[in-house]
């Protein structure tokens, strides 16, 4: 959200806390019967609550109330004040569209002020305010300040990959020759990121590559162990415990998990204990990985591995009642 200042100010388009600064600035004005001057324009930004410039100020170790009270109106301005912030404004606004930021902040009309040759600026050029210490506290300063007065704004970053969105049920009916793909691809994405949050970064392209990789080795080794077993003499009752060891976090509780693999390791030969472990490794990893994936997918934190794990049991059971001609509970 921004404002637009009244023509005769030159009608840029600049923050709420801005604009509301200027105004305070000739209430100012009002209060020690005289005109209006930018020293009171930087006394109002200096004062103003939640002002980015003043947080950036703060955080290099400027204490904005004490510098507030130091700006005192000469009267030597040059113009009336409608000139005054035209021009004031002109140089903010040349600044933040070198930047790329919408609209003029409290940072950018900071700046301007600082370079202004106001007599009555000359305590904002004493303690060395400009564009490279106000760029400096903004770096630093975390601290909350108006959504519409935050400068030097990073512009989202452009998507490395969307994922094509899934096809509705009954169209996957008629152009797959089988209509099992409808229902599989349905309980895929219950489990598997199915929007294009998963993969629309970098860093989340590079998490699905790996992902890729793990699950594959994990397969690999799940083939292994079985040779393994076999090859080393591996008794009946201990194939149990094998499949078991061989699941995922998101398919198993993970004290349930955890112990079929610590079981298995210690009743199996050593061999097999090894590429178990191997197994569980690369399985705890895959679903860590699905997980933060999912996490992204659905853009919430909060989502357990015990509800990955349900939404595939959850979607089974609600086609199961569809196809019986039963409506799921609201």
């Amino acid at each position: 959200m921004s404002a637009v200042v009244a023509g005769s100010w030159g009608g840029y388009r600049v923050s709420h806390l801005v604009l509301a600064s200027l105004v305070r600035a000739q209430a100012l004005a009002l209060s020690r019967r005289g005109a209006p001057e930018l020293a009171d324009v930087a006394r109002a930004v200096l004062t103003a609550p939640r002002s980015h410039a003043v947080a950036a100020l703060t955080a290099v170790g400027i204490n904005c109330d004490e510098l507030a009270a130091t700006l005192v109106a000469t009267g030597a301005g040059s113009g009336s004040f409608d000139q005054q912030v035209s021009r004031l404004l002109a140089r903010a606004d040349q600044e933040r569209h070198r930047v790329g930021d919408p609209h003029v902040s409290s940072i950018y009309l900071m700046g301007a002020l600082a370079e202004s040759p106001d007599p009555g600026l000359r305590p904002l050029r004493d303690v060395r305010v400009g564009s490279d210490l106000l760029l400096s506290g903004t770096a630093r300063t975390r601290a909350r300040v108006d959504s519409d007065d935050v400068a030097f704004a990073a512009a989202p970053a452009p998507a490395v990959l969307h994922t094509p969105a899934t096809p509705p049920l009954a169209d996957l009916m008629t152009r797959t020759g089988s209509r099992r793909s409808a229902s599989i691809v349905k309980l895929l994405n219950s489990q598997m990121p199915s929007g294009p949050n998963a993969t629309s970064s970098p860093y989340g392209k590079v998490r699905a590559g790996r992902w890729a990789t793990v699950q594959a080795f994990h397969q690999l080794l799940i083939v292994t162990v079985m040779l393994v077993a076999i090859d080393v003499g591996a008794q009946w009752w201990m194939y149990p415990l094998l499949l078991g060891s061989l699941a995922t976090p998101t398919y198993a509780p993970v004290p349930v998990w955890g112990a079929f693999v610590a079981t298995t390791m210690v009743f199996t030969p050593t061999p097999v204990a090894v590429v178990v472990l191997l197994a569980a490794l690369t399985g705890g990893t895959g679903a860590w990985y699905e997980l933060w994936m999912k996490r992204v997918d659905l853009a919430d934190p909060m989502v357990s591995l015990r509800q990955l794990r349900r939404a595939p049991r959850h979607t089974l059971g609600s086609m199961i009642r569809n196809r019986l001609g039963l409506a799921d509970e609201e």
